[in-house]
């Protein structure tokens, strides 16, 4: 017969069992939490950082279509920019597709592709602090625009930041940015398009 003491020293071993369990449990998503806020950390310093440089270069305002924008507009558009990172040969956007997002480079290379009567052809290269998707941003959310090109990355990696939109279209509702700025982008946008249609 099995004694008393026995039975409860298993029960206490069982007891002590499922503690240590979930202790190393605990630890491990404890560990697991912080390596993902240590994560989050540094995409939140690299996407400043990225606005920053941005800010510093002044390179949107080099770009026609913000040309007219004031030092606050500016970084009230840069403000609401997400940071991307990809790798040679990612594909940012395809022709034909729906048109949301404006880029631009931050780091690294990308290359404009349009697939016509020749086939798939490059028909541009845009370099650091050089921008596309401006057809994006000409018209209201809600109404699709499709990309007049394929780009993908061609440099070993690429950083992006990227204005949506939605964030696009806040910023003139909210009286942050003139809605005269579409003038510039309808003309940029004109000017791309003949470039991809090699006039």
């Amino acid at each position: 017969m099995v004694s008393i003491a026995r039975v409860r020293s298993a029960r206490s071993q069982i007891v002590h069992n499922i503690h240590e369990e979930h202790r190393k449990s605990q630890i491990g998503l404890d560990a697991n939490i912080q390596r993902r806020a240590r994560k989050q950390k540094r995409k939140t310093e690299l996407r400043v950082q990225a606005r920053s440089r941005l800010k510093q270069t002044k390179a949107l305002s080099k770009i026609e279509a913000f040309a007219i924008l004031t030092e606050i507009e500016t970084e009230a558009m840069i403000d609401v920019m997400t940071r991307e990172s990809h790798l040679l040969g990612d594909i940012l956007c395809q022709q034909g597709e729906i048109a949301d997002r404006f880029y631009i480079v931050m780091n690294g290379e990308c290359g404009a592709f349009v697939t016509d009567k020749n086939g798939y052809r490059q028909v541009g290269t845009i370099p650091m602090y050089g921008f596309f998707g401006e057809s994006s941003l000409l018209s209201k959310p809600g109404v699709d625009d499709i990309r007049n090109a394929t780009v993908e990355v061609m440099s070993d990696s690429a950083s992006l930041l990227v204005l949506t939109k939605i964030k696009f279209y806040e910023l003139i509702d909210k009286g942050v940015l003139s809605a005269e700025i579409l003038k510039g982008v309808k003309i940029v946008d004109k000017e791309r398009q003949e470039q991809n249609l090699g006039k």
